[in-house]
C-alpha cells in the first residue's frame, strides 16, 4: 500500500480488548497489528461505524482544506550499503514507483540518469507503468522548482479503500449531518 500512496491509514474498528474473548490466537492478531504499524502504516482506533464515518470525513477535510503543516520530504536518509541500494530507493522516490518498477525502469534503461532522461513513451513501455503514470513522472521531472508554499494538484485528496461491510451511504449521511 505504501507503494501507492504517500500515507496509509488502518481504521482498526471495535475494542482490542474483544480480540481476547473472541480466539485465543490474539497475540497472532496483536502480532500482525504491530507488523502493519512497523511497516510505517498509521493505524486508527474507532468505536464504531459513527465513529469510522466521522474519523474518515475529518481526514478529509483536513487534508484538502488549505489549513496546512510543513511537512519534511524526507524525514531521514536511509542508510543504503550498495550503489545498486542507492539507485533502487532513488527511482521508488518517482511517483507510482514502486521497488518491482524501480527494478524494472533500471534493469531496462541501465542507470537512474537514463530512467530520468526516459520519454513517457519510453517509460510506460515498463510493465506496470502506464501512460498516464509514466507522464506524470515526466511532469515532476521537468517541473521547475518553486520556493514557499505549494498548493494542492486539483486531484490530490484521500483516497479511501472501504471494506464491503460499509456502503458509502454511511458516509454520506454523516458528511450531510455534519455540513447541514
Amino acid at each position: 500500500m505504501l507503494e501507492v500512496s504517500d500515507q496509509v491509514i488502518v481504521i482498526l474498528e471495535g475494542s482490542p480488548k474483544i480480540i481476547r474473548s473472541l480466539t485465543d490466537r490474539w497475540r497472532a492478531i496483536y502480532g500482525a497489528i504491530a507488523s502493519v504499524i512497523v511497516s510505517g502504516v498509521t493505524v486508527a482506533p474507532s468505536g464504531g461505524v459513527e465513529e469510522t464515518a466521522q474519523l474518515i470525513y475529518s481526514i478529509a477535510s483536513k487534508s484538502q482544506s488549505s489549513w496546512s503543516f510543513k511537512r519534511h520530504i524526507i524525514a531521514r536518509k536511509p542508510r543504503l550499503s550498495s550503489i545498486r541500494e542507492w539507485q533502487e530507493y532513488i527511482v521508488q522516490c518517482l511517483p507510482n514507483v514502486g521497488p518491482k518498477i524501480a527494478r524494472k525502469l533500471l534493469a531496462r534503461y541501465g542507470s537512474v540518469r537514463a530512467v530520468f532522461n526516459a520519454s513517457s513513451t519510453e517509460l510506460s513501455r515498463v510493465e506496470g507503468l502506464s501512460e498516464a503514470e509514466a507522464q506524470e513522472i515526466i511532469t515532476i521531472l521537468n517541473a521547475r522548482y518553486t520556493t514557499g508554499e505549494s498548493s494542492r494538484s486539483p486531484d490530490e485528496g484521500v483516497r479511501v479503500q472501504r471494506s464491503s461491510r460499509y456502503s458509502e451511504k454511511t458516509i454520506e449521511d454523516y458528511i450531510r449531518r455534519e455540513s447541514g
